[in-house]
């Protein structure tokens, strides 16, 4: 025998803003697509007028040498700490 749910007024309101909510997604990529405007066309876009701030623009060697170090101080600044962790422990499964 199926029991009657019934919900209170609040869970339904709930549930009404829960479901507008996944929605405005889907609504809002049909709305850019409407007007010509995608994620991707934003992003390539966006990628192609984007200042380069470390673009190389030296003309000797020695211009290199000074520009390899300053973007190799900015990359590991910008990844941080690569050392593996000096301590390794293995764990041995036997399949029997």
């Amino acid at each position: 025998m199926k029991l009657p749910i019934h919900y209170s007024g609040r869970r339904v309101a709930l549930m009404g803003i829960c479901s507008l909510a996944a929605m405005l997604p889907f609504y809002a990529a049909g709305a850019q697509e409407e007007n010509g405007f995608t994620v991707n066309g934003v992003l390539a876009n966006e990628m192609q007028n984007a200042k380069l701030s470390m673009l190389f623009d030296g003309e000797t060697a020695e211009d290199c040498r000074l520009w390899q170090a300053k973007f190799r101080k900015k990359i590991n600044q910008l990844l941080g700490d690569s050392k593996p962790h000096r301590v390794i422990s293995r764990i041995k499964i036997t399949t029997s």
